[in-house]
């Protein structure tokens, strides 16, 4: 696992790097919400803007690289494609091939890449796939703190392929995390999330750096789970379990949630969730 620890130290992009008529790849998270069709909240869209526009004014042509969570199957970027216009205010062309994104990006200046989930190499953080990718590009900028703690083949393996940066909302994130690694004292940590797994690197990061640490969210259950309350129907890690037990609630500091909230928003204390309990919050 690439754990933020060793998330590339990219240098920072800035408007003093010269983007006229190079190709560049843009890793941002479109990662959003919709419900009919219709984007439910566009907040990471926004935050990427900024920069977006700033690329193509300093006369780019930008490959939009991001990733939607699967369900069943892998969703596709097409439905979301006008809504995602609209709320950036420009055209994008779109493209489901590394060919197709190839030609569009001889004529256009902002083309959007499919899901990156639906390419089997970028999970396993396949070297060809990521060559492919970075054949589109003259330069990299990862605007994705969020999915940079993951070893994927547009995260780990495409910034070795060609000139990259960290955007500047990546800068800033990353300056964050610095400040909560080294807190004042006395503090507490609050984490959430859902996955153990994806997290486990900074989790026991924080556990040294904290004289408290309060574990939300779905990513609780686990923990939940780990110090014996039954969690009905709600997702829990179980082969994270152990190493909580050991790591985590061996030590005073941890805190765990008292009450939850369940699907159909019912709050109950945790030694009365119920079998049929779906917990979200």
């Amino acid at each position: 696992m690439n754990e933020f620890g060793t998330i590339h130290k990219l240098p920072v992009y800035t408007a003093d790097i010269d983007v006229r008529d190079k190709r560049v790849l843009l890793r941002v998270d479109f990662n959003v919400p919709t419900q009919g069709g219709a984007v439910t909240d566009d907040f990471r869209i926004i935050k990427t803007l900024p920069l977006l526009k700033a690329l193509i004014d300093r006369g780019a042509h930008v490959l939009v690289l991001s990733h939607l969570t699967e369900k069943k199957e892998h969703r596709s970027f097409i439905p979301l494609l006008a809504e995602l216009e609209r709320i950036c205010g420009m055209k994008f062309l779109f493209a489901n091939t590394v060919e197709a994104a190839k030609d569009h990006l001889l004529g256009s200046p902002l083309v959007l890449f499919e899901n990156l989930r639906a390419f089997a190499g970028e999970e396993i953080n396949d070297a060809a796939f990521a060559k492919e990718i970075a054949s589109l590009g003259d330069l990299y900028i990862n605007e994705d703190f969020s999915q940079s703690h993951r070893s994927y083949a547009t995260i780990m393996t495409l910034p070795r392929l060609v000139p990259s940066y960290a955007g500047p909302l990546f800068f800033e994130e990353t300056k964050k995390l610095g400040e909560v690694l080294e807190p004042e004292h006395p503090s507490m940590l609050i984490v959430g999330g859902a996955k153990f797994k994806t997290k486990v690197g900074i989790l026991e990061r924080f556990l040294e750096k904290a004289d408290s640490l309060f574990v939300g969210g779905a990513l609780a259950n686990t923990f939940l789970a780990a110090r014996g309350y039954s969690l009905g129907a709600s997702l829990v890690e179980s082969d994270a379990m152990e190493h909580i037990r050991e790591k985590f609630l061996s030590q005073d500091k941890v805190l765990l949630p008292l009450d939850i909230r369940t699907g159909d928003n019912t709050v109950r204390r945790v030694e009365d969730i119920q079998i049929a309990d779906l917990i979200y919050d």
